[in-house]
């Protein structure tokens, strides 16, 4: 689902819409955050680690999220 969040924030960016930069370095730091627990999590005794960077992510798309929104006035 991150990924299509991303492409729709690429079709916006393009179509004009801004929003400031801490705003897409989070969403892209979510990204490869999720394709690391995704990649680690096929390893054994990686479980705490997964985790953690599971977490990481989520916070920094709930942050992402609100920083887009009220950059578009919807929070």
């Amino acid at each position: 689902m991150l990924t299509v969040q991303i492409a729709v924030g690429v079709w916006l960016l393009v179509s004009g819409a801004r929003a400031p930069s801490t705003h897409y370095t989070l969403a892209i730091l979510a990204w490869i955050g999720y394709m690391v627990a995704n990649g680690l999590s096929r390893r054994p005794n990686r479980g705490k680690a997964v985790l953690a960077i599971t977490i990481l992510s989520t916070i920094c798309v709930l942050v992402a999220a609100y920083l887009g929104a009220k950059a578009g006035n919807l929070a």
